[in-house]
């Protein structure tokens, strides 16, 4: 086979490929949610003539078939690229975002794409560079092959280039293994978000599913979500992150460790001893879009996001998410209100105590109320932090009007942090400017102070140059004249709702106990919220009234292939809304795919299927009785992942005991026992 240049290579592996091309259209446009069909004939477009390769019609940023020819060196290289180098849709997302759903594909899959080829390896960049991604790089997994050259051609043999068209077909599977996976990328963060809006409905949901799923772990992720506060401040950066703490990326594939907590900004080490400071309005802002969510982050920058991660699943909510377990033994005495015995002197005094379930539901029902009042007088300083936080707002909204707002002739703000503004003359008596602290600002308006002296007295200046001083009476004058502006007077009568809190309890094996006995009047409380109903028992404070608010909601777990799942009455189940999870295959090398895979064949026959579409119907296997359905009992995928201890001791002494129960118990047939020995 021979060929002039790369545009004519093109065209032959396009003709070659012959009907592929249409297929692949066809399939591309059905993966990927395009509007048409791309041309027919072609998967290979080549159109800018300046470049020495070429990719699939249409695939700027997702995962691309490339071809390539390199005359100097005389090589092909073809295979599956991941470009972070380019931005399709230029304010949408980073090239890193849009690729990084496709990478973790790749990673996800690894062993089973180098199965369906075998003999590709990364021609360009590297594993790592897809388990860390960057911008501005390109990473192809793939082939190179020696072209021969000839008089004004290149030759390669017949048998060579039907290797390439071969390859280029058998790639189509590792292309919708990626593609699947990136559509499925959300897909947890979606749930997670399904799951709280059917919460936020109904009040109380059930996480059911068989052992190992992840129910408990799912639940607190829920309950965080439902009661962490939409925005974090500095205190609470600073007090949840501490020096030498390790903290994951968005992906979780890469590790850093703090290094330094300072001021305004901290700062991150990689591994390979690199170091990064987000801003804490960085981390802020982070927070606030949840920009580590479906496991990226947004911009090219995943160092702010990763502490805000870490800050979110870390930061102490305890005061509003409650965890409790149930058991056989558990009773209404023990989770709503019962009779305690309590010495007083020399005698036994017996009172009335509310437990988890009342305790809590009147906290957050006093909460609720007076959510509703409007009876809180504000205090000034809290006046001043309100309108000061407006006049913040408002000088940022200026600097990116104007660039800068003048203090003096000579003097200006060019920028806001979390907690000052920076300011520098036109010469610049610093590379980075000096701060002004807002807290010593409206400390100073706080105390009416007008004069350089009382400025330096009455704040943190003590030690301020005498010309700094001024520069914050001039800001003083400025957020006066915004206050004046705005008419923003402060009055003592102006009043202030209490904010509504959302408080969450989570019942891990809700099951266990006997609901019906335990839960008592609350069948009928948890359906009509805010109405009170009448306790058996009843406390010196509130009587016999028992409220569950709006406000408070109710997470359970429920092992499905539990016995005790059919105490759960008809009257329960319709006041709970119940929700699968389900076993998944998990990324990372800490993953034992194989192992989960010889076990989930003994549960369905449709693993590999349902390793592109977890929402297939699973199919029965051969080895489940057929009293049972698989999602009840197929083993969960947490018991398969590899911790800090000899994995080894867990298949022997937590997976094959399992196993082995399920065939004494009827739920695996007797032919499972020799697959289970062999494991």
């Amino acid at each position: 086979m021979e060929f002039k240049n790369i545009g004519d290579l093109v065209n032959q592996v396009n003709i070659a490929l012959g009907d592929f091309c249409n297929e692949f259209g066809r399939m591309r446009k059905e993966i990927a949610g395009l509007g048409k069909v791309p041309t027919r004939g072609v998967l290979f477009k080549y159109i800018d003539t300046s470049r020495d390769w070429a990719i699939n019609e249409g695939g700027g940023t997702e995962i691309q078939y490339h071809i390539g020819f390199n005359k100097d060196d005389l090589e092909i290289i073809y295979g599956l690229g991941f470009n972070t180098q380019t931005v399709q849709f230029k304010y949408e997302m980073s090239s890193v975002e849009y690729m990084q759903p496709f990478m973790n594909g790749y990673i996800k899959h690894e062993s089973q794409i180098k199965q369906i080829l075998p003999d590709y390896n990364f021609v360009y960049g590297s594993i790592e560079q897809l388990k860390n991604p960057k911008h501005n790089e390109y990473t192809l997994f793939g082939k190179r092959l020696s072209v021969e050259e000839k008089t004004n051609v290149y030759f390669i043999e017949d048998s060579i280039f039907k290797d390439i068209i071969d390859d280029l077909k058998k790639q189509f599977q590792p292309y919708q293994i990626i593609f699947n996976e990136k559509k499925n990328f959300k897909k947890v963060v979606m749930d997670i978000q399904n799951n709280i809006s059917i919460i936020k409905q109904k009040g109380q949901v059930i996480l059911q599913g068989p052992p190992g799923t992840g129910k408990t772990r799912e639940a607190k992720i829920i309950g965080r979500e439902l009661v962490l506060p939409v925005s974090i401040t500095v205190d609470e950066i600073q007090k949840t992150l501490k020096i030498a703490d390790k903290l994951k990326s968005a992906t979780d594939y890469t590790e850093y460790e703090i290094s330094k907590i300072d001021l305004n900004k901290v700062t991150l080490k990689l591994k390979t001893g690199s170091e990064y400071s987000p801003s804490y309005k960085e981390i802020i802002k982070a927070y606030e879009d949840k920009l580590w969510e479906g496991g990226q982050s947004k911009g090219n920058d995943p160092y702010s996001a990763a502490i805000a991660k870490y800050i979110f699943e870390n930061l102490d909510c305890s005061q509003y998410l409650k965890i409790i377990q149930f058991h056989p033994a558990y009773s209404y005495e023990d989770f709503v209100r019962g009779i305690v015995a309590e010495s007083k002197g020399d005698a036994i005094e017996y009172k009335t105590k509310n437990k988890i379930l009342a305790s809590f539901a009147k906290i957050a029902n006093t909460n609720y109320i007076n959510s509703k009042k409007v009876s809180t007088i504000y205090s000034k300083e809290k006046w001043i932090e309100e309108q000061f936080e407006a006049f913040v707002e408002h000088i940022e909204g200026n600097l990116e009007s104007e660039d800068k707002i003048e203090l003096t002739p000579n003097v200006s703000i060019f920028d806001t942090e979390t907690d000052a503004f920076r300011y520098k003359g036109k010469e610049g008596w610093t590379k980075n400017g000096n701060r002004m602290l807002y807290s010593d600002i409206k400390k100073a308006y706080f105390n009416e102070n007008t004069n350089r002296q009382e400025i330096k007295k009455n704040t943190n200046l003590s030690g301020l140059a005498h010309h700094h001083a001024s520069y914050y009476i001039r800001v003083l004058d400025l957020f006066k004249d915004f206050l004046k502006e705005n008419k923003l007077i402060f009055t003592e009568s102006q009043e202030q709702k209490e904010s509504l809190k959302t408080f969450v309890l989570i019942i891990d094996e809700i099951n266990r106990a006997n609901l019906p006995a335990v839960l008592g009047e609350l069948i009928y409380a948890l359906e009509y919220r805010g109405e009170k109903v009448e306790s058996l028992y009843e406390t010196e404070e509130d009587g016999n009234a028992l409220i569950i608010p709006p406000n408070l909601y109710i997470i359970g777990t429920m092992n499905t292939s539990d016995r005790s799942v059919g105490h759960i009455d008809y009257a329960i189940r319709r006041r709970f809304a119940f929700i699968d999870v389900l076993p998944n295959v998990l990324e990372g090398d800490n993953f034992e795919l194989e192992l989960f895979k010889q076990v989930s064949a003994l549960f369905i026959q449709n693993f590999d299927e349902y390793l592109k579409d977890n929402t297939v119907e699973l199919k029965l296997s051969e080895y489940l009785s057929e009293e049972f359905r698989p999602k009840d009992v197929w083993l969960g995928h947490s018991y398969f992942i590899r911790g800090e201890r000899d994995f080894a001791l867990r298949k022997k002494y937590e997976i094959i005991p399992i196993l082995k129960e399920y065939v004494k118990d009827g739920i695996l047939k007797q032919s499972a026992e020799s697959i289970i020995n062999s494991l």
